[in-house]
This record gives structure tokens, C-alpha cells and sequence, in this order.
């Protein structure tokens, strides 16, 4: 007998922005052959000249790394939209099946979701409906451009018909908790080989030198981010290197001006693989997020990743650092705090035996560990 088949329905394109549900989808490859569903594009989706010339893409069926099959499923113009989205949600169950049908997959053991979109219906009932809930998406709503009372429509229904959700932080838990079944907290986590293979390699080349002491930021610059404290970062003399792509709408004069500061380098996406080479030009790794309601259900993927790099990190006080509750991760408010907190941090970065210690925490956080209690949550066999 094969091994069980799970559909993985992304809330990233495989090729994108590398975030929570590609590494768990990865993980989980070790206990059930994968399908990956990116998001549907269009007619109007940008790079849609990819999938040829005619009116409506077709679906794109191929392998993504570690041998897990990957669909990219068609839509129709406007698929967002209100009305258009009941069209959306049947045209890829439909093509699920088909790509199920084409790789010999079968009928799946799971269905796991990490968007909204109703992917479950249909489904035999022994077929286990998962959402994997990597975002508080009613109050994300307004940074994604969505209405946020369809969001919380949308959320009410799909949460009241499956069998488990799944939560990346206990702020979340807590909020699905009322409207389904069963819920369980499983953090995000770190894939800590890249940076195990990276030691002893020299680090990535810069536009521009980075004087020590240097603190570093990855991941997506938007609203989300304290800019106050950034600033604050480069007017006490050390050195920042940021790391991820610049939402357009975020404080761009006060970023333009940040951005001109000597010692102040930016570098837009990059490649997951390429952070931890980049990260060797830091001394401290940062989590400035502002107090939102978004941000304090998050779980900060930076965080444990500036770990994996035996990096000593500063954040803002977030239920996420509550959680993890280790003094590896420094907690600070104010930007005089927040400097102080850093020039502190930056002071026992090179320590090797705490090197150590942030490396063989980060471990214990593996998404190897992550996926592990997922798969257990849905009946896959472990070993």
C-alpha cells in the first residue's frame, strides 16, 4: 500500500514568498506524498503570460522540490470578487481532482487550507478538512485590500464544517476556538539546515559595507514594522541591513530618508536560501513590530530564523515571544529602549557557548518538529 495523499492548499505561490505554509507543506512531505495548490491566476493575474496566450490559463501540473506535485489552478477574471468567488472555489476543487486523478494520488487522507476559499466541499467524509490559520484574516483584511466583513463571513462558514484548525499562536486558538470543533496551537517554526550548511562560508556580498556592530531585518517591510524604531536603529550609530520587499504604501518618505542614511542598506526579495549567507553580515536580528491586532496574532518567522543564525534577537513584546519564553529573545518598547536593548544584545552576539544555546533552540523548533504534531493531529502515520 502507497503512502496517504494530502492536498496542500497554499496562501503563496510555491515560487514566492517563502512563509509558514510552504516549509509545513515541506515537512509534511515526510509522512504523506503532497499536493501543492498555489493560488488560482487569471486572465488578468500578473505573469500569466507563463500559461500561454488563450483567454482563460490552464491549469499547470509539475513537481516542486522534494518531488511534491504542484498545481496551479485557472480562474476567471476578477476571481476575488464577491460573486465571482463561488465560481472560483468550484473551478479549483474541480481541477484538484483532476491533478489527484492525473499524479495517482486519489483520494486524499487531508485537505488542508490555508486560505478562506472553500476547497472542502465534496470530499468523502472520511477525508479529513484541516485550515492551517497562519493569519488573523479579518484583521489582515485591510492590508490585503479585502472587505472585512466578507472575510469574517467567509471565515464563520468554513470554520463551523471541518474537522480541525490549526493555529499558529494562542491569540488565534483562542479566536477560532468558538466558531469550530477542535483547535490546536502549532507555532510557526525554522528550518535550521540551511544555516547548519552555511557555517564557514564567507558571507554574501553587500552594494555597500556594513560597519559592526549590525543589526538586521527580514522579511516583508510594511505597516506591520515600527519604522520609529528602525530609525532609531540608524540614528545611534549602528549600522542596519534590511532584507525583503518594500510594500509601496508604507511611510515611503520617512523610508526614503531612512533608506539615504550612510550604513543603511537595503536589498529587496531574496532567495530563502540566500538569507542565511546575508545574515553573517549581522550582529543582532530585530522584530519591530507595532501593538496591532495583526500583529499580536501573529507568530514572526524572522525571529526563529535569526536564531537558526546564532544571532541574539530584540523584539517588541508580542504573545509569540511570551510563548517562547526564553531569554535568547530580548524584549524591548520605546526606540531609546529598543537601542539600548540591541547595543546589549550586539555586545554578547560572538559569545560562542550562547552562539550555541540560540542554534540548539532554534532546534527544538525545527517546522521537522512543527509537522511531526500536525501529522499526528490529522491520523498520518509517524513511525
Amino acid at each position: 500500500m502507497g503512502r496517504p495523499a494530502v492536498v496542500f492548499y497554499g496562501g503563496t505561490s510555491w515560487d514566492g514568498v517563502v512563509s509558514a505554509d510552504r516549509p509545513m507543506a515541506s515537512a509534511l512531505s515526510a509522512y504523506a506524498d503532497l499536493l501543492w495548490v498555489d493560488p488560482p491566476l487569471s486572465p488578468l493575474t500578473r505573469g500569466r503570460s507563463r500559461y500561454g496566450t488563450s483567454r482563460l490559463p490552464r491549469p499547470v501540473l509539475r513537481t516542486a522540490a522534494g518531488g511534491i506535485h504542484r498545481l496551479t489552478p485557472a480562474a476567471l477574471p476578477l476571481h476575488t470578487r464577491p460573486v465571482v468567488r463561488v465560481s472560483t472555489a468550484a473551478l479549483v476543487r474541480a481541477q484538484i481532482r483532476w491533478a489527484l486523478r492525473r499524479t495517482g494520488l486519489g483520494v486524499p487522507h487531508a485537505v488542508v487550507s490555508c486560505v478562506l476559499t472553500d476547497v472542502f466541499r465534496g470530499w468523502p467524509r472520511e477525508v479529513r478538512r484541516v485550515i492551517y490559520g497562519t493569519d488573523d484574516w479579518v484583521a489582515g483584511a485591510r492590508l490585503m485590500g479585502h472587505n472585512p466583513r466578507w472575510i469574517a463571513a467567509d471565515e464563520r462558514r468554513l470554520m463551523a464544517d471541518v474537522d480541525l484548525v490549526v493555529a499558529i499562536s494562542s491569540v488565534l486558538a483562542q479566536r477560532w476556538q468558538p466558531m469550530t470543533g477542535t483547535v490546536i496551537t502549532v507555532p510557526n517554526g525554522v528550518s535550521p539546515e540551511p544555516y547548519e550548511r552555511s557555517a564557514g562560508r564567507p558571507p554574501a556580498p553587500l552594494p555597500a559595507p556594513l560597519p559592526r556592530p549590525a543589526v538586521g531585518v527580514i522579511g516583508n517591510l510594511s505597516e506591520r514594522i515600527d519604522i520609529g524604531l528602525l530609525e532609531a536603529v540608524a540614528e545611534g550609530g549602528l549600522s542596519l541591513l534590511l532584507v525583503g520587499p518594500v510594500d509601496p504604501r508604507w511611510e515611503p518618505e520617512r523610508l526614503a530618508r531612512l533608506l539615504a542614511r550612510p550604513h543603511v542598506v537595503w536589498l529587496d526579495r531574496q532567495p530563502y536560501e540566500a538569507i542565511p549567507a546575508l545574515l553573517k553580515h549581522v550582529d543582532v536580528g530585530i522584530t519591530p513590530y507595532l501593538d496591532s491586532e495583526f500583529n499580536r496574532a501573529s507568530f514572526p518567522l524572522k525571529t526563529l530564523e535569526y536564531l537558526a543564525a546564532g544571532l541574539p534577537v530584540v523584539s517588541t513584546d508580542l504573545p509569540a515571544v511570551r510563548w517562547l519564553d526564553t531569554d535568547l529573545v530580548a524584549v524591548a518598547g520605546g526606540p531609546a529602549e529598543f537601542v539600548a536593548a540591541v547595543r546589549a544584545a550586539a555586545a554578547g552576539a560572538a559569545d560562542p557557548a550562547l552562539v550555541a544555546a540560540r542554534r540548539e533552540f532554534a532546534q527544538r523548533h525545527s517546522w521537522a518538529n512543527r509537522a511531526r504534531e500536525v501529522a499526528l493531529a490529522v491520523d498520518l502515520p509517524v513511525g
